[in-house]
């Protein structure tokens, strides 16, 4: 058995949630919780974590703006061969 205290917004946000997919709460939370757990157990990206060096310290907050520039000079160098 687990106890846990949350806030009544996101109490009514799961009991709505579990009432539309006609489950009991709990056996809602229990699947939902089992769920997260094995896609973070399972995640296909944590291979590369660290896999590739980076001369940004802030890489995590910023990967979308780095990524988009890096892919647009690879670009411009395949365009260029």
């Amino acid at each position: 058995m687990l106890q846990i205290n949350i806030s009544d917004a996101l109490y009514e946000s799961l009991l709505r949630t579990a009432q539309q997919a006609n489950q009991p709460l709990d056996i809602f939370i229990a699947t939902l919780l089992k769920t997260v757990a094995e896609e973070a157990a399972h995640d296909p990206i944590e291979a590369w974590i660290g896999a590739f060096p980076s001369n940004h310290a802030n890489w995590a907050d910023q990967h979308d703006r780095i990524l988009g520039e890096n892919s647009m000079v690879l670009q411009k160098e395949n365009h260029e061969d």
